[in-house]
């Protein structure tokens, strides 16, 4: 395949590209069309799960009698009767052979029994010739090579064989072909005994599971596809079958998750290039280690911030402004900032309160309000105040843009939340950066930290937030899961860990792809698809900054750079690689705020809004604030500084 890649990203081959131009309906038609002749081809559709036919009401009586006839005609039943007749034409085959030279009487009665069994697979070729003309072009069944040698043997041997019995002499010249063709004739015996013994053998094994076959779908996909690669029309076709033998190859190493960009034949100035796009786009589709030699050794690994006293005291009373900053509370322009100033600090606290007040969770869920207090005491002092960004401050700001999304954008009604999956949303965003270190998985797995070694370097930061908090609520005094019963804790457990793991950056194209892919328009939210709209709403709720007013976009704009300035100094000391957008000295803050734009924000925002129409007002934000990144693109890189050389 002639694919191209950069990095970890696919670049979207051009041959493809036609594929995307394609309807769905059509596409879906030919591959079903295709796929059901695939199945149809083989004796074994009868213990496929997929529908043998789907007769639409207004075909004709002779179409839908085509795909009774196939199912039938690879019955089970007939099976049987087929590998009867087929070991009685082995037998008869021999018997003839052995009487060829002897005038007896038998060989006229043998010759009549053949002549017989000759006719029945005339037929059976020719009904099953008939049958899949229903799915498929028949042209595809005599390009079989074994039909076609089958119809070739059987069609010459019921000749001769009905002009043997006509003449009574057998020492005619064209006759005595017979005796060759005798031998093809076993030929087909054997290759239709052969068949029958594959079907057998696997209805076997069905009937060792009770008459039940268990298979991945990620098996029969791959079935699917691999079978139709075999088919003649698809082989004529260059471009599709290229297309075909693609996708099972990218099945089968495990690359669905992998992105792919699609880059236009020119790209404007004022837009990223193209390896500042592709950079752009691996941050936030997987982790990226360094070369092997640059890593650090194990025993000078950091891990992030140690533990901090267990509770904070915090008044319970709420003070005038307090109040008054807690009235914007579910609308787009409220003000974290100043909730951290007015609570001196216990932001966190204070709106998770307020929150759980609001929605009336305490009672919904018989939750000890004191063991509340003190978990959330104790998750809000885990937060570093020293890390410019992943603070409390943030997590105050994902716990309110995750409550303005499901009370003013609809998604509570939409997904129809119960208290427990209410809680659970506002316990995950509340901890979903707890003990930060300010540094990210990359530096962590490059460095080999400790959470990177006892994580296997898989979601390193989201697995320790998430555990360490479980943990935390592990001691009685902090336990808010006590009145839960066991199978409550379970589903709330299960909720919190998916969220806060879809927090890591490096699964955002992978659940973005799955959110577009399943909804189309605003509707109802089943109960299977919840654990999907979690996952986007917390994601969603943690990159808002840019849907943000203006001022609070740029000052958390300059908080973010901040922390990821403070690694690459870090990191420059330590003669690792610089991570990007890591480095002071080249990084054009409005550029990089534009291409987090144009492509992970903006993206995420419009996928949301298709089911929470309401989203419609940060979209404009989004694109307000991409235009006055668009005025600073200039300003910023003049103000790009030379680095100073690093001493001897």
């Amino acid at each position: 395949m002639h694919h191209e890649s950069a990095n970890n990203v696919t670049l979207y081959p051009e041959d493809y590209s036609q594929y995307s131009n394609r309807s769905h309906s059509d596409s879906s038609k030919a591959m079903r069309r295709t796929s059901n002749f695939l199945f149809r081809s083989k004796k074994e559709r009868k213990i496929s799960p997929f529908p043998l036919h789907d007769t639409p009401p207004s075909l004709s009586p002779e179409s839908r009698c085509r795909p009774r006839l196939a199912d039938f005609l690879f019955s089970k039943g007939v099976d049987n009767v087929i590998l009867a007749v087929i070991i009685t034409f082995a037998v008869l085959t021999f018997v003839s052979l052995s009487l060829e030279d002897i005038a007896d009487d038998y060989v006229l009665y043998v010759e009549v029994v053949e002549l017989v069994l000759l006719v029945f697979f005339m037929a059976e070729l020719l009904l099953k010739f008939y049958a899949v003309g229903a799915v498929s072009p028949r042209q595809v069944f005599i390009r079989s090579v074994w039909n076609l040698f089958d119809l070739l043997v059987v069609l010459v041997s019921l000749l001769l064989a009905a002009l043997s019995l006509v003449y009574a002499s057998r020492n005619i010249g064209f006759l005595k072909i017979g005796v060759i063709l005798r031998l093809f004739r076993l030929t087909v015996a054997f290759r239709k005994f052969g068949e029958f013994q594959k079907i057998k053998a696997k209805r076997r094994a069905q009937n060792l599971t009770n008459g039940f076959t268990v298979d991945l779908v990620l098996d029969r996909v791959l079935c699917i596809l691999g079978g139709l690669l075999q088919e003649p029309l698809l082989q004529a076709n260059h471009s599709l079958y290229e297309g075909l033998a693609w996708c099972i190859e990218v099945i089968n190493s495990d690359r669905l998750t992998e992105t792919i960009v699609t880059l236009p034949k020119a790209i404007a100035e004022s837009q990223l290039k193209e390896a500042e796009l592709i950079n752009l786009v691996n941050q936030y589709s997987t982790v990226h280690k360094t070369a092997s030699g640059t890593l650090r050794p194990r025993r000078h690994s950091s891990s992030p911030t140690s533990l901090r006293p267990s509770v904070f005291h915090v008044e319970s009373s709420i003070q005038l402004d307090v109040t008054q900053c807690l009235s914007s509370v579910e609308t787009n322009d409220f003000d974290v900032f100043e909730l951290q100033r007015v609570t001196n600090g216990h932001g966190l606290f204070t709106l998770m309160h307020l929150l759980f007040r609001m929605k009336d969770l305490f009672s919904n869920l018989e939750m000890p309000i004191e063991n509340f207090k003190r978990f959330v005491s104790r998750v809000q002092s885990g937060y570093n105040a020293d890390v410019p960004y992943h603070n409390s401050t943030h997590a105050i700001d994902v716990t309110q843009t995750i409550h303005y999304f499901s009370n003013v954008c609809g998604a509570a009604d939409l997904m129809q939340m119960t208290p427990l999956e209410t809680a659970g949303m506002y316990i995950a965003t509340c901890v979903h950066d707890f003990e930060h270190p300010g540094l990210n998985n990359n530096y962590l797995v490059n460095t080999q930290a400790e959470l990177a070694i006892r994580y296997n370097d898989k979601s390193v930061l989201e697995n320790h937030h998430v555990s360490a908090t479980f943990a935390l609520a592990q001691e009685e005094t902090m336990d808010i899961y006590a009145s839960l019963s066991s199978a409550n804790f379970t589903r709330i457990r299960e909720q919190i860990i998916n969220m806060v793991l879809s927090t890591d950056i490096s699964q955002h194209f992978a659940t973005l792809s799955q959110f577009k892919n399943k909804f189309s328009a605003s509707r109802p939210i089943t109960a299977e698809e919840k654990p999907l709209c979690f996952q986007m709403l917390i994601h969603s709720a943690d990159i808002s900054n840019p849907s943000k007013p203006w001022e609070v976009c740029l000052h958390w704009t300059e908080l973010v750079m901040a922390e990821f300035w403070a690694q690459g100094d870090r990191e420059r000391e330590e003669g690792l690689a610089l991570g990007f957008m890591m480095d002071r000295y080249t990084v054009n803050v409005a550029k990089s705020q534009i291409g987090f734009i144009d492509v992970i924000v903006g993206p995420t925002f419009e996928a949301m809004r298709v089911e929470f129409p309401a989203l419609v007002e940060n979209c404009a934000q989004l694109k307000g604030n991409r235009e006055n990144w668009e005025k600073r693109v200039q300003q910023y890189e003049e103000d790009l500084q030379v680095p100073a050389p690093l001493p001897e």
